[in-house]
Formats: structure tokens, sequence, C-alpha cells
């Protein structure tokens, strides 16, 4: 393991000796690490830490990098350290109650927008399942600012950190927060029901990152023995929760495609099921339309 600098430096050295440390231990992305965490401790952006490369940096401010570099030798994600990531080009704030927001799940975002601008019948209220952080619920309730979003959350405090994040970005009165299980405490019919939930299997849980195994919470990974635990669930309680030209968008995991699929099929016969792919070309959001007149129509 490198050295760390434990006197004062300027923020080109510093950089560049956790930089190192970080990449003998392992880390891909040791240098982008090194300056968001940096970054963090001196509350400016990156384009300011570049800058300001010959800039010194205070003893208190250099050991309160070292700490935060520590943490990460130990696998600790950058989301917690810092305690935000960016979703859909908005700042979240995140904590070991929340699942830390991933890229693909911008998918489901992207996805609501574009069938609200092709649908014919109108779009007004959105339930997002497992909100976690609410990263999703606040980026369709700040770029859908005429639809009205519930977000639903077992968690308690997940739903605390989902309603600071609201009020961040200036959306805590278009969304209602609810705590419960999947759809159940839903009493009115919605438009789109979108969920990222728990689908790691039971098998995989074991081989997951050390990041991901040991800092986030296993009540937003494990989906059961196949996965399919809480998705199985949610289609089921779906078919009384839905309007009439209801859609249902969920995030899975690329094996679950089949299952999914199938079980779209089996409560809704006449649903156009569209399968979206990730950056890396992963089935990875399964849009379910449930009033398409063909049945069993499978796009993606």
């Amino acid at each position: 393991m490198g050295k760390l600098p434990v006197n004062p430096v300027n923020i080109k050295e510093a950089i560049r000796k956790a930089s190192a440390t970080l990449d003998q231990a392992g880390m891909e992305e040791s240098r982008l690490e090194a300056e968001v965490l940096l970054c963090h401790v001196l509350g400016i952006d990156r384009i300011q830490l570049r800058i300001g490369l010959k800039n010194s940096i205070s003893n208190k401010q250099n050991h309160h990098f070292i700490e935060l570099v520590k943490r990460r030798l130990h696998r600790e994600p950058i989301a917690y350290i810092t305690g935000h990531k960016e979703f859909f080009g908005l700042d979240f704030q995140v904590t070991r109650e929340t699942l830390i927001p991933r890229p693909e799940t911008e998918l489901i975002v992207e996805k609501v927008i574009s069938l609200k601008e092709r649908h014919s019948f109108e779009i007004n209220i959105i339930v997002d399942v497992g909100t976690g952080c609410g990263a999703i619920a606040v980026a369709l309730a700040v770029t859908m600012p005429d639809v009205k979003v519930t977000a639903i959350d077992i968690s308690h405090g997940a739903l605390e950190v989902a309603a600071l994040n609201a009020k961040r970005h200036d959306v805590f009165k278009k969304i209602r927060f609810v705590e419960g299980d999947l759809l159940e405490p839903l009493a009115e019919s919605v438009d789109i029901i979108v969920a990222n939930l728990p689908y790691v299997r039971e098998q995989d849980m074991g081989i997951l990152g050390d990041d991901v195994r040991r800092f986030e919470p296993e009540l937003a990974l494990s989906g059961g023995v196949d996965g399919m635990d809480f998705i199985e669930r949610l289609m089921n309680q779906s078919c009384s929760k839905l309007n009439t030209m209801g859609i249902i968008i969920l995030e899975i995991s690329p094996e679950q495609r089949t299952s999914v699929v199938n079980i779209a099929n089996q409560c809704f016969p006449k649903a156009n099921v569209e399968i979206l792919t990730d950056l890396i070309g992963h089935d990875r959001v399964v849009c379910i339309e449930t009033a398409n007149s063909e049945s069993g129509n499978l796009r993606g």
C-alpha cells in the first residue's frame, strides 16, 4: 500500500499520492476517485480543482482527505463517503439506508418521458415502488411538472432520505411519500408503475463486489432464490392497481428477461412488452403497455 501524504502539500501532489495508493489497492478509477474525494473535502468542483492544482491544502483538509481515502481503501463506495450521487443530472443525498443510484436506472426515467410525449392519453399519476433515495421519483417530478408522483418504500429510513432529496430539488409538494410493502398501501389506480426492486439471485449475493455486498442494504438487493420474488409480487398486485391504459416499467437482471416476459403475458395477455438494453447491451428494463391489442407482442 502506498504511503499517503501527511504534511501540507499542494492539490496536485495530494491527488498524485492518493491516486497511486488507490491504484495499488486495485481501484480502477483511482485518479477520478482521488479527485472526487478531494473536491468533497475542499467544497469545490473538479474544474476548480484542476485550475488550482498548485494551491496548497491545510493540515486539517489534508488529514480529512487521508481519512476519506482510507475509507475507500476498505471498499466503502465513494457515494457513501461523500454522501452524494448524481442521477439524471441531479445531485442526490445517499446514506447506508439507500441503494446507490446507477446510471442504467436512468433508462426508466427516459422511457416514462418518451411515453408521455408519444401517447394520446394523459399520464397523470405515477407510482415509484421501492423508491430508495427517491432518484426516480424526484427526477420524474422535476422533468414532468404536471404529473403527480407517489413514492413507496418499506424502509422508513429510505423514505426520510427521499423526502430530503425532494426538498432539495423543490418537488416535495409534488410527491406523496408512503411507507409500505410494494403496492399494498396504494388505494387509487395509477397510470404508470415504475420500480427498481431487489432482483439479485440468492446464489449471487455472496459474489457481489465488496463495495456492494458489505455496504449497500441487503433489503434493496436480495430478490430471493431466483431474484424474482418482488418483481412477481408486484406484477400480480398491479393487475388491480393500473388504469385501463396502464404501463409498468421495471429494472431487471438480464437473465430474468424470459421469466418477466412470461409473467407479463400471464397477467396482461394483450400487453405490448418491450425490452430496453443498457449501455453495454444487457437487457435491463422491461416496459409493459397493458392495453395493446396484440397478445404477447414482444419488442427488443
